[in-house]
């Protein structure tokens, strides 16, 4: 069982590994998210249970239950790069429980090293395997993104025009507003953010982050106007709320822009894909434009904590980036980079480096080495899979609600985890906190999985890899414990 969190990030990856899995090992996997994971344990009995992340409370839930039922527990990180140094020890989980934990598929040795100083898992039990969502953006996988063509036609853009893709990455902007608040305090203390200086007051945090938000919107606000003749697509990060860019877009309008367009229900990779240039914020998409050959420039405002001297993937990442803060830098790179510029060989050599440091191998084998450590794990666990009552304690309501959906679309003649109430406007989902449409369902499962089947089929001769030392004795064995 494979839970997913955001859908707009994390589906593809995930697919890609369910289709390996079924494919060259024969182990049927189901993608399930958060709300149904309960029923999902339930109804589906898996033998390995894997987890985006271990560091919440309905983490370890899942981890407790799972192990307690006789299942594996894995952790697949959906994100594996801390952004400075101070956050090291978050990822690496110094202070959280992992005693549920029976592997952790990790994305870099670097952050390995730190995990096996700071935290209680062996070092049999920390494999780098690298980022399965990763695995789109080289060959074989990169030609299933979506067309540029498709993307410009989608969208209205127009069809020689250059495109400059701005992802915003102000994911606690929105929790500046009063009724959200509460949520990041609550939601941080619970992961042990609160226990590191610049991350202490998570309410001063969000309101520096909404602060930040909105100098980006008026600079880029500005550099639509000085470039008519480009397009630019403003990609929301998943955890943005919807409606501060719904307002956003309708100032540009008012401001006679015509030539930028919202895109929050598309991939990074299907939209780097067609980008001349990709701006960012010290966000783990200017690295994935790197891995991709787009050149980047990092919008840095000074009214947030992060800085080229901070550490972590972020402030290293920043030291081979383009760092601008002006709407004069801005314009700068964008005409450099439209007009054919390129990054300087020492640039190009650096974030190739930064690659290999925090992201192990970005070359489209990601998802074939998970599986071949997840397909022998699951067969060892499979007989000693039992569940009962008791197993569940309170997260047997969940169960219990869960297996009502699973009814009512049974009878509807649904996939199971199909949202049972319709909504009765047109229009994406949108959940208490803002975010647009996340929530991962089999319909979008199955249109991965359409495509990925005889792809993964294909391309089977050319992903084989030698399994390392430590691969080749965890799959002889079964697994870790």
């Amino acid at each position: 069982m494979l839970i997913a969190d955001h859908k707009w990030r994390d589906l593809p990856g995930l697919a890609l590994l369910k289709v390996c899995l079924e494919e060259q090992h024969h182990t049927p996997a189901v993608i399930v998210h958060y709300s149904l994971w309960a029923a999902a344990v339930a109804a589906f009995r898996p033998s390995v249970v894997c987890l985006p992340t271990i560091t919440g409370p309905r983490e370890q839930e899942i981890a407790r239950v799972a192990r307690a039922s006789g299942a594996a527990v894995v952790v697949i990180p959906s994100e594996g790069i801390p952004a400075d140094r101070e956050l090291l020890p978050v990822v690496a989980c110094e202070h959280v429980d992992l005693s549920n934990v029976d592997l952790w598929l990790g994305w870099s040795e670097h952050v390995r090293e730190f995990q096996l100083a700071l935290s209680t898992l062996a070092p049999e039990q920390i494999i780098t395997t690298g980022v399965n969502r990763f695995d789109f953006y080289v060959p074989p996988y990169r030609s299933h993104l979506l067309a540029p063509s498709e993307l410009r036609r989608r969208y209205g853009l127009r069809p020689d025009s250059p495109i400059v893709t701005w992802a915003t990455n102000f994911g606690h902007a929105g929790y500046a507003k009063t009724s959200t608040e509460a949520f990041i305090e609550h939601d941080w203390k619970l992961r042990g953010l609160t226990a590191y200086p610049n991350y202490s007051d998570p309410r001063n945090y969000a309101r520096a982050d909404a602060r930040a938000m909105e100098r980006a919107h008026d600079a880029m606000l500005e550099v639509f106007q000085r470039f008519p003749h480009v397009d630019f697509i403003l990609k929301t990060h998943p955890a943005e709320r919807l409606d501060i860019y719904l307002a956003y877009m309708a100032r540009c309008r008012a401001a006679g822009v015509s030539n930028a367009v919202l895109v929050n229900r598309e991939y990074i990779g299907d939209v780097l894909n067609a980008s001349s240039l990709h701006i960012h914020r010290y966000c783990t998409t200017g690295i994935e434009a790197w891995m991709m050959g787009v050149p980047t420039l990092s919008l840095h405002a000074d009214d947030w904590h992060m800085n080229a001297a901070s550490g972590g993937s972020g402030g290293e990442a920043a030291q081979y980036d383009v760092m601008v803060s002006s709407v004069d830098d801005i314009c700068r790179g964008v005409k450099y980079h439209i007009t054919g510029g390129t990054p300087t060989p020492q640039q190009q050599a650096g974030r190739m480096a930064h690659l290999r440091r925090w992201l192990f191998q970005v070359d489209g084998q990601s998802a074939n080495r998970q599986a071949a450590l997840l397909a022998p794990l699951a067969a060892a666990r499979q007989q000693s899979v039992r569940l009962r009552p008791l197993t569940f304690g309170r997260s047997l309501k969940g169960v219990v609600r869960g297996f009502a959906v699973m009814a009512i679309n049974r009878l509807a003649g649904r996939p199971f985890d199909a949202a049972v109430l319709r909504r009765a406007a047109a229009g994406p989902e949108v959940n208490e906190l803002g975010y647009i449409d996340r929530v991962t369902r089999q319909a979008d499962v199955e249109r991965w999985c359409h495509v990925l089947r005889p792809a993964v089929r294909l391309h089977a001769a050319s992903r084989a890899t030698p399994a390392t030392a430590r691969e080749t004795e965890l799959m002889s064995a079964g697994g870790v414990r």
